[in-house]
């Protein structure tokens, strides 16, 4: 399964409904995604990293049209909410179910504006890098995930320089009844939590720039973005930070096709957190008709802001075979090595996806 790709439907769906005509509305569209991953330590520098990791994610994202240009948009999500104990191997525990996203959408096909609960768009890595495990690096640091405010977009664009998208986002941490869970529950938070943009005001912000068909080039696009994320009760600092993509989709030779891409970033204070963090993120696939290679490198610099605070050099390689079936099912096996503060790991991963559309 092409993630890149869903992530940039996902994006499209969040900030520009299908357009149809007024007799196709109301109605009721979207994806459900049910996702199963399956992580096996057999060595590493620390004996508790030694285990078997079975956990999975529901994922249903659907959107009520209501008319041609206003429709409600939402995510809600079963996933793993809490941590396991160290050393323990884990069978699809510790599961909760929450709302991700959950807004009101206005936009016509040049621009457009929504309000509730979303995803500012910052960055893709979280979404776009192959494989089993790589995309974690992103979805810890890079994304930003169930805020509450405001959100607008522009199109723009020409067949000489390449469409674009600007999107500007204001926004806080949700600490509604929303930000808790069910079954296992996570807990609400609150103000006095603290952590980036935790402030119950519209004074954190990102700003995102996307292109498709950079400079009129066939499959080559490009993300530029930049945020502000207020400090919350009791952190460190701001955290400011900028993130640049560039990936694109091009068939080599006799049906192969080649999906490369790239991500850095540079984040100060990353989450209010006393420190920096610099991350390149590169990634490769190569289909052949349903059979996918891919192989995902994550480089992380961590500068801590602390005297006499410890450093580290953080490494993902991930190599994984997929296959795609016609009944939308998909399957990925592979091989990871980890250097994550200092302790190497290496491991046995795979991941089994099945997606409908309604």
């Amino acid at each position: 399964m092409n993630k890149l790709r869903i992530a940039l439907v996902s994006a499209a769906m969040l900030c520009v409904p299908t357009l149809a005509a007024a007799a196709d509305t109301p109605r009721v569209e979207g994806e459900l995604l049910f996702e199963a991953n399956n992580l096996n330590i057999f060595e590493s520098d620390d004996p508790d990293s030694e285990i078997n990791d079975l956990y999975g994610e529901i994922e249903l994202a659907p959107t009520f049209v209501l008319t041609d240009t206003l429709s409600i948009g939402g995510v809600l999500k079963l996933e793993r909410v809490t941590d396991p104990d160290p050393g323990d191997d884990t069978y699809f525990e510790n599961l909760g179910a929450f709302v991700e996203e959950l807004y009101l959408s206005f936009a016509n096909d040049r621009l457009g504006i929504l309000g509730g609960k979303f995803n500012p768009a910052f960055g893709l890595s979280f979404d776009a890098m192959p494989g089993v495990f790589a995309e974690e690096i992103g979805k810890e640091d890079i994304e930003l995930a169930e805020r509450i405010g405001f959100s607008g977009h522009v199109n723009f664009g020409s067949e000489q320089f390449g469409q674009s998208t600007i999107t500007a986002s204001v926004f806080f941490a949700d600490t509604t009844e929303l930000s808790n869970s069910v079954f296992d529950e996570r807990g609400r938070v609150r103000e006095i939590d603290g952590g980036a943009s935790n402030t119950e005001d519209l004074s954190s912000y990102a700003i995102a720039w996307d292109v498709e068909n950079v400079a009129g080039l066939e499959g080559l696009h490009a993300h530029l973005a930049y945020r502000h994320q207020e400090a919350g009760l009791g952190d460190f600092d701001d955290d400011d930070g900028i993130v640049a993509a560039l990936y694109g989709e091009f068939e080599l030779a006799n049906g192969l096709i080649w999906r490369p891409f790239v991500e850095y970033a540079d984040l100060n204070s990353a989450g209010g957190a006393p420190g920096d963090r610099r991350l390149w993120q590169v990634a490769s696939t190569l289909q052949i008709n349903k059979w996918r290679l891919n192989a995902s490198y994550v480089d992380r610099e961590i500068e801590s802001q602390i005297l006499g605070g410890s450093d580290f050099d953080d490494q993902v390689i991930e190599v994984t075979a997929g296959y795609d079936f016609d009944s939308g099912l998909s399957l990925d096996f592979g091989y990871l090595h980890t250097e994550l503060e200092d302790i190497e790991s290496d491991g046995i991963v795979a991941k089994l996806t099945y997606a409908i559309s309604f």
